[in-house]
């Protein structure tokens, strides 16, 4: 899966910790740290909590399809 590099740098230019982006998103900070390394895609309701954090595309949340 690919990491969600762009939601890591968003979140630490608004000064926020993963701690933070969770709680205010009401998911646990390993669920979020799990998603922000790709390691977990979230359900559309934990996007859209994330998405109104972090004011960020909901692209930034949907997985990509590599390009040949």
């Amino acid at each position: 899966m690919a990491k969600f590099t762009n939601l890591k740098e968003h979140r630490m230019r608004l000064g926020l910790s993963q701690v933070e982006v969770a709680k205010r998103a009401y998911i646990s900070q390993v669920y979020y740290c799990r998603i922000e390394n790709g390691k977990s895609i979230p359900s559309k309701e934990v996007a859209e909590s994330i998405i109104k954090v972090l004011g960020v595309p909901m692209e930034w949340l949907r997985p990509q399809t590599p390009t040949l």
